[in-house]
C-alpha cells in the first residue's frame, strides 16, 4: 500500500500496562520500599521541594540539573491520574513497515537504571 509523504502517525509501543503493575520495580531501582497509593497533586506537593533536590544533588554529587528542569509534575499529574487506559493502534504504523517494539516495563527500568548510574538520580 502506498502512503503519501508528510503523513503523521501515532508512536507508540502498543502494549499495554498499568503504572500500579511497575510501581515495586520502581522502587526497587532506587532500593526503596513502597507503600499503598496516596493520592495527590504532584504539582503541589513538590512546588516547595528545590531546596531538598539540592541537597540530595550534593549528598549524592548528581548531575547539577535546575530544579525546574527535572520533571513536569502537572503532566505527571495527567498521566497518574487519567482515571482510564490509555489505548492507541499501532495497525497505521506498522503497516508502513515500522514493526519493531520494546517492552514498556522492560524499558523504563533500563532508562531508569541508566538515569541512576549516570548520576542523575540518586
Amino acid at each position: 500500500m502506498s502512503r503519501p509523504l508528510n503523513e503523521i502517525f501515532n508512536v507508540t509501543n502498543g502494549d499495554l500496562f498499568r503504572w500500579q503493575h511497575l510501581w515495586s520495580d520502581i522502587a526497587n531501582v532506587f532500593d526503596m520500599p513502597t507503600a499503598p497509593p496516596q493520592p495527590m497533586s504532584l504539582r503541589d506537593q513538590m512546588a516547595d521541594k528545590q531546596v531538598a533536590w539540592d541537597r540530595l544533588v550534593q549528598r549524592h554529587r548528581l548531575q547539577p540539573i535546575p530544579y525546574h528542569q527535572i520533571a513536569s509534575w502537572a503532566f505527571a499529574d495527567g498521566v497518574w491520574n487519567s482515571g482510564f487506559d490509555m489505548v492507541q493502534s499501532t495497525i497505521k504504523i506498522r503497516q508502513a513497515g515500522f514493526a519493531d517494539c520494546v517492552d514498556s516495563h522492560d524499558s523504563l527500568i533500563r532508562h531508569l537504571t541508566r538515569l541512576r548510574r549516570l548520576r542523575y538520580v540518586p
